[in-house]
Formats: C-alpha cells, structure tokens, sequence
C-alpha cells in the first residue's frame, strides 16, 4: 500500500481513536478511488499490455499507466509465433511506446487480437516508505472523509466521493494525453 494504516489514523483520528478494521477496509478503497481518479497506479508493478491488430503507425500509447520502463516487447505473426523485440528496437517516449525498427514492427503480418505485448514497470514507490507525500496525504484525507460521512459514493459523475482538498493533491498525477 503506498500509505500505512498509521500515517492515516494519525491524519484522520489522531491516535487514540480505535477504528483498526474500518481503517483496514477504507484504506485500500480509497488507494482504488484515488488511481481511479488519476489513472496511475501508485505501488510499483510489472504490467503486461497487450493490444490488438494496431493501425499502421509506430508508436501505440501505453494506456493509462505512468510507466517508467519498459521491460519487453513481444509481437505475434499470423502463426502465433512470438518475436520478442531487441530493445534497441523501441523507447519509451511520454507513455508511448515507439518502435524504431520498421522490419521488426509491421502490422500487416500479425495476427487481430492480442498483437502486440508490451511489460512495463509502473508506479511511484515499493510501498509506504517511498511513497510520494502528498499522494499519502490525499489517500487519508480520502479516508478520513469517508469515516467521517459514512459514505463513498458520490452524486456526481464520479463513482467515489473524493474530497476537494484530496483531489487537489491528486491532480498534478492525472494522467494526460500525450501527442507526438
């Protein structure tokens, strides 16, 4: 979790309040309300992605992950045979995921679904000790909003009821839309 059920109760109750097993339940709730929002995950993660018979086009945007690296890239013909690409093959460019070599990358000769997969390493920390701040903060206020209210759910567009002051913290890591 990138937040420990301490730093919450001290931000949210102080520490003399006993609410141990709501605050167990809360927290990972509000983790997914606050990814939710920003489209990011926060606890460092290796995802595989995988998309589709591309367009004819080089570059393919890495969904919604704040991606640091790439691992691998993996493309399958219309056999089904896998051709895992030479790094040197791509880069990592503003969450896309360009490929440089037109012979290892052509879209006409793989196969519809599952075309291409890209490993990525994503998130900002291991867990609570590398966690950005004011992610850790904007989590207990989510969690302290909830406790407080009783309720998550929102009446808006939003599926959750995140506090304006947690989505300010939040925002600087909504995921935007990058254009080469």
């Amino acid at each position: 979790m990138p937040v420990t059920k301490e730093q919450v109760k001290t931000y949210a109750f102080g520490n003399t309040v006993k609410l141990d097993s709501m605050i167990d339940d809360l927290i990972p709730a509000a983790v997914n309300a606050a990814e939710a929002f920003t489209g990011r995950v926060f606890v460092n993660q290796v995802w595989e992605v995988y998309y589709d018979r591309p367009e004819f086009s080089n570059n393919m945007q890495l969904s919604t992950l704040n991606v640091n690296s790439i691992v691998a890239a993996t493309t399958y013909s219309l056999d089904n045979t896998a051709t895992v690409l030479d790094s040197g093959d791509y880069r990592l460019f503003n969450d896309q995921v360009i490929f440089l070599d037109s012979k290892s990358y052509s879209p006409e000769g793989f196969r519809a679904f599952q075309s291409v997969m890209v490993e990525v390493n994503a998130g900002y920390g291991a867990d609570s000790t590398d966690q950005r701040k004011d992610i850790q903060t904007a989590i207990a206020q989510i969690v302290y909003h909830w406790a407080k209210t009783g309720n998550m759910q929102s009446t808006d567009s939003s599926p959750f009821d995140i506090p304006i002051t947690a989505q300010y913290k939040l925002r600087p890591y909504v995921k935007r839309t990058h254009w080469l």
